[in-house]
């Protein structure tokens, strides 16, 4: 009879450390992050070329991809001014430009190609004016990541969730190797017809045109969650400018393990 009882007692005083171990674990094993801890997971999952998209295509440059001899000879049309379809190319005889220079001088041939040659689809270009665009690299764009830590939003995440949060994030930007960078354009144009579905009158009585009737294109088109969609290429003292989604469907994309996606 002692015995049973005292079999009872340890079943139960075993159940009881079960229980407090399966709570400990519950507690441990879903516990968030603080700020530091995220900008650390952040960081790992930004060195891991599977993180980015199209890693391996860019970190393996074809030197043919700032070739202006590779240029169409016909007038394509351009449907956006922001996501041109065929790459602009910039030569650099001077050896003297800096990239956002560079950057500047073949958004302004973009916008002349469109208004030179007529390719505007369903629009066009009138007047143009061209400001200094800005240039994003990989560590900005991990600085953007950053910046999120301590936010509520990742606050209540742990690791695996977080982990899930940094593929996502950076999946929407190209895996930029030297010599690459992300154009956020700076333009203004007058234009007549409608730019994707957007008429000039409507942003000119919508009081988005300036004093001398210019309408900053990339502000009314900007949507601050999506990457820039531009893609500046430099190899030597050639250039390429792209809609980077035309880049990708041009040359094929592979992911950071090496499989094309």
């Amino acid at each position: 009879m002692v015995r049973r009882r005292h079999f009872f007692l340890i079943s139960a005083l075993l159940l009881l450390l079960g229980g407090c171990l399966w709570i400990y674990w519950a507690k441990t094993g879903s516990k968030t992050l603080d700020r530091e801890a995220q900008a650390g997971i952040i960081r790992q999952m930004a060195e891991q070329p599977s993180s980015w998209r199209g890693w391996d295509l860019l970190h393996t440059a074809d030197p043919s991809w700032t070739d202006p001899q590779r240029a169409e000879r016909s007038v394509q049309p351009v449907p956006q001014p922001l996501s041109p379809p065929e790459p602009f190319f910039l030569v650099d005889d001077s050896l003297s430009l800096t990239p956002q220079e560079a950057a500047r001088a073949a958004v302004h041939g973009m916008l002349h190609y469109i208004k030179a040659n007529g390719a505007g689809e369903g629009y066009e270009l009138l007047e143009i004016r061209v400001d200094d665009p800005k240039l994003i690299g990989q560590e900005e764009i991990v600085q953007r990541a950053l910046a999120r830590c301590g936010t509520p939003e990742l606050n209540r995440w742990t690791k695996e969730q977080l982990q899930v949060w940094c593929r996502g994030f950076f999946q929407r930007y190209p895996g930029l190797a030297d010599g690459m960078w992300m154009v956020e354009p700076s333009f203004s144009v007058k234009w007549t017809g409608e730019i994707a579905g957007v008429p000039y009158e409507t942003c000119v009585n919508s009081g988005l045109a300036d004093e001398d009737g210019f309408v900053d294109l990339p502000a009314v088109f900007r949507n601050p969650a999506r990457h820039s969609p531009l893609l500046l290429i430099r190899q030597g003292h050639q250039y390429r400018l792209q809609h980077a989604e035309a880049f990708f469907a041009q040359y094929g994309e592979r992911s950071g393990n090496g499989k094309y996606s």
